[in-house]
């Protein structure tokens, strides 16, 4: 697995445009991120890509996203199925917040990596 990381160098972005294609690409319906209240009560809400997982945060049920984070399911779908360490690190480190504190700082994050990514698509 490639793992994108972001250094804060614009020119390593650039070298990597298959590892950045790789984070945005819009995965098949096994590989997408499907939204739970609590295990067992599914939402019939998912994401197949990081543009639609950043849709999706705004408006999901906030329990949904306090029930993932503290189960370390973003961090884990950002790592193993967009192959994108800096949010999964981003995202471990948001665990402990909670409510609309949690929803708005997944969004600030979320919204600022793809900013960053789709630059260099």
């Amino acid at each position: 697995m490639i793992l994108a990381v972001d250094n804060n160098v614009g020119t390593e972005e650039a070298a990597a445009f298959p590892i950045i294609a790789r984070i945005l690409r819009t995965v098949p319906d096994e590989n997408a991120f499907y939204f739970y209240k609590k295990i067992g009560y599914y939402l019939d809400v998912k994401a197949r890509s990081l543009g639609e997982f950043l849709e999706k945060l705004s408006t999901i049920d906030i329990v949904s996203i306090q029930f993932h984070a503290e189960h370390g399911d973003f961090e884990n779908w950002f790592l193993t199925t967009l192959g994108d360490a800096t949010l999964a690190r981003q995202a471990y480190s948001c665990r402990t917040k909670q409510g609309e504190n949690l929803r708005n700082s997944l969004i600030s994050f979320v919204g600022a990596r793809l900013a960053r990514l789709q630059k260099f698509q």
